[in-house]
């Protein structure tokens, strides 16, 4: 295979044992002439049967021994060792998968799909319940916990669906004086319900704003509401809930926003090129380093305390997401750029070549991470 005089020289500047992984084969040989796998390796591909493309934009789901993707019309389970496909249920008569993001609790995987919530057993595929909201169509990054699964509508309104039922426990119009607002996703800890989206408060000026609102899990009440002032910000995220902070990205702004999870008081801002989209999608966080990257095509780690950045990368995309798997940092867009974790030294870039990329954002298990394409669905290793 022949590479690039620059290809050449990049691959020059990294370890040698990288060099055998990205140029010779997707494994190495240990001292003994074992073959070892490598971060990164596709572990097993698996095409779902359905004619034509599926790209699937959403985030996929991972519990026990199963990982779960939207597929077609279909969601489907796959055994997360060997890709085998366990059960498909389907869920809509329309070929596009339209959910937002795949939530795994308590037995149950739950679908936001455009027009109705569903709920399926995570053993069998059977549909438990499934429920239409009145006000509007379904738009949000939904979320659960051990008591309930929280979604929301392009009406501005939150609900609270009993996890085992489907039944609503209570409902919340989040519109103080705006004309219109989308409710975009959302995070839960403790007693704390945190929402993202965005409104637009006159007929005049149509730019969207940004707002965080922090709700009683139990009961809707309001603890607090962050809105921005900026008259253009772009917030299509779920926000993330730390011990201390409320993250919020902002890809209009530019910057990745904390918020004190307890005021709702911006505690930092950290600005990404403003040549480009910003962030478009939470951070995931370890030991206190937020990961985050954005359209600018950087990869970032961030102090959680203070905002200040550790490290970034430049890769050759911009990223729509960004999670961590053992030692590394898997950023999305189009394939799979793995970064070092401690450093954010470029290591590989895999599934982004002419037969298939990666369309899905990431679930992780174990040291295994999981992602769709336009043809299949795919395990990689994080080791």
């Amino acid at each position: 295979m022949l590479f690039p005089f620059e290809s050449i020289r990049r691959l020059q500047a990294v370890h040698s044992l990288l060099l055998c992984a990205v140029v010779v084969s997707s494994a190495c040989r240990d001292s003994a002439g074992r073959e070892r796998a490598m971060v990164g390796d596709v572990l097993w591909r698996a095409e779902p049967g359905i004619e034509g493309p599926f790209e699937w934009f959403g985030i996929p789901a991972a519990a026990g021994d199963r990982v779960f993707m939207d597929v077609g019309n279909s969601i489907k389970a796959f055994e997360s060792s060997t890709g085998r496909e366990l059960w498909s249920t389907a869920i809509r008569s329309d070929l596009a998968p339209e959910t937002q993001n795949l939530v795994v609790q308590s037995g149950v995987v739950i679908a936001s799909d455009m027009f109705a919530i569903v709920a399926l057993d995570q053993e069998s595929g059977a549909i438990r319940w499934k429920v239409a909201p009145n006000d509007s169509i379904i738009q949000s990054y939904g979320v659960a916990d051990a008591q309930a699964y929280y979604t929301g509508t392009r009406g501005a309104f939150v609900y609270a669906l009993q996890l085992s039922t489907g039944a609503k426990l209570w409902e919340v119009d989040l519109r103080t004086d705006w004309i219109s607002g989308n409710v975009i996703g959302f995070d839960v800890s403790g007693d704390t319900l945190a929402v993202s989206g965005i409104f637009r408060r006159d007929r005049l000026n149509l730019r969207p704003e940004a707002f965080v609102v922090a709700l009683d899990r139990r009961d809707g009440r309001v603890f607090w509401r962050f809105e921005s002032t900026t008259k253009q910000s772009g917030v299509y995220s779920a926000p993330l809930i730390t011990d201390r902070l409320v993250l919020l990205p902002d890809v209009l702004q530019k910057a990745m926003f904390a918020l004190d999870r307890n005021t709702g008081q911006v505690r930092w801002t950290v600005p990404t090129d403003p040549a480009y989209g910003g962030p478009a999608d939470v951070p995931d966080v370890r030991d206190g380093v937020a990961y985050f990257g954005a359209h600018d095509k950087y990869v970032y780690a961030v102090d959680l305390e203070t905002g200040s950045v550790k490290w970034k990368t430049r890769i050759n995309s911009s990223v729509d997401q960004v999670v961590i798997c053992g030692n590394y940092v898997f950023a999305s867009n189009q394939g799979a750029n793995i970064l070092d974790r401690a450093t954010g030294r470029w290591v590989r870039e895999v599934v982004a070549g002419d037969e298939d990329f990666l369309t899905s954002g990431w679930a992780v298990a174990g040291k295994r991470i999981f992602a769709s394409g336009m043809v299949a669905v795919y395990a990689l290793s994080c080791e």
